[in-house]
């Protein structure tokens, strides 16, 4: 089943609420707390973990983990450790 990509974007904005851009990016920001739970990924910078989510950029991680989380990512592990 193929489905065009402004049908997608019209079902995200109708059904959820949100555009696809968000969608994605909500979807990157569950997937970097998760990784950052195992040890495996201990290697990695915040940075770094968040390239291998799918960002691109700091600045579009950092904006995005703000407006999803409310807060800075290092700020969160701090919290998460403690």
């Amino acid at each position: 089943m193929t489905m065009p990509p402004e049908k997608v974007s019209e079902l995200l904005n109708q059904k959820m609420n949100q555009n696809f851009f968000d969608f994605i990016n909500k979807l990157r920001i569950e997937e970097f707390k998760k990784r950052r739970q195992y040890p495996e990924f201990d290697h990695l910078s915040i940075l770094g973990l968040a390239l291998e989510c799918g960002f691109n950029s700091k600045a579009a991680f950092y904006r995005a983990y703000k407006k999803f989380e409310g807060g800075s990512p290092s700020a969160a592990k701090i919290k998460h450790s403690a």
